[in-house]
């Protein structure tokens, strides 16, 4: 795009800037609140993977056998889940 092609579409009008009167702009910040909070739960969390991926092990972390699928693996309580599983499972659910 061109900067005349930006200027005659007047992308910085007066009518393109300013919300139309029906614009509740108390739902903005609740929004915003929701919105942090969620990316800010995914990043915070991440200070417990470690731990977790050891809970069962201790320092030496206790493998899980290959022949356990996904799911069973994220239920087993007599092996630690990997970092990676544990970013996906609190991540998403």
């Amino acid at each position: 795009m061109t900067a005349d092609a930006i200027a005659r579409t007047d992308f910085f009008s007066r009518e393109r800037t300013v919300a139309a009167p029906t614009f509740n702009r108390w739902l903005v910040p609740p929004a915003a609140l929701a919105i942090h909070l969620c990316i800010g739960m995914a990043y915070g969390f991440s200070v417990f993977w470690l731990p977790l991926s050891r809970i069962i092990g201790g320092a030496q972390p206790k493998e899980c056998a290959e022949t356990l699928g996904l799911f069973a693996t994220l239920v087993a309580t007599d092996c630690d889940w990997k970092i990676s599983w544990l970013g996906w499972t609190f991540t998403l659910f």
